[in-house]
């Protein structure tokens, strides 16, 4: 094995480099914390140990929510770094990036589903402004949702640390929605 440390610029941080990792490969090592930050494996593959993800589900029956109030999945696994609340079912944002977030539902109500924006105190309805200082529009993420059957949406938002996302009817909509057969999942997909 061959080992090279850095230190960090404020002094304190001290990252470890090493090959010959279990199995092969490279894998750079946050010795501060003793964690495994990045892994490449043989054959190309690479790991993220550490990195922000989750997957909400609910083991819940029927619940009805009214219009910009977040569908609330009470169970996660794989819930790294914690960053979902399963209390209230918002995710919240560690580090300022590109996040990408999946729902998959069976709603016993026709409308419309939309993406939430947490904006640190409330949410809101997310208009994807690309931080353009946009103050009016429409909503970015929409589905529309026909009763009694499965529908998904998929999107992608830029947040800062302490923003984050969640899922609700549209305004003008709500209904029911069977939760066993919903899941709320997201995942950083590049850190600024």
């Amino acid at each position: 094995n061959t080992v090279l440390y850095m230190k960090g610029a404020n002094g304190a941080d001290w990252w470890g480099m090493f090959t010959g990792s279990t199995g092969g490969g490279f894998t750079l090592k946050d010795e501060t914390n003793v964690k495994d930050a990045f892994i490449a494996r043989p054959g190309g593959a690479m790991a993220f140990p550490n990195q922000t993800r989750f997957s909400a589900f609910s083991n819940q029956s029927v619940i009805s929510y009214g219009a910009g109030s977040q569908f609330i999945l009470e169970r996660a696994r794989d819930n790294i770094n914690n960053r979902y609340n399963p209390a209230n079912g918002i995710f919240t944002a560690e580090v300022a990036g590109i996040y990408e977030f999946r729902f998959n539902a069976y709603p016993y109500s026709s409308g419309q589903w939309c993406a939430m924006k947490w904006n640190g105190s409330s949410l809101v309805y997310f208009i994807d402004d690309n931080n353009a200082g946009v103050t009016g529009g429409d909503h970015t993420v929409l589905c529309s949702v026909t009763a009694n059957s499965i529908h998904h949406m998929t999107w992608t938002m830029s947040l800062q640390a302490g923003e984050g996302a969640a899922v609700a009817w549209r305004a003008g909509y709500s209904g029911n929605i069977y939760h066993g057969h919903a899941q709320f999942s997201g995942n950083l997909i590049s850190a600024y």
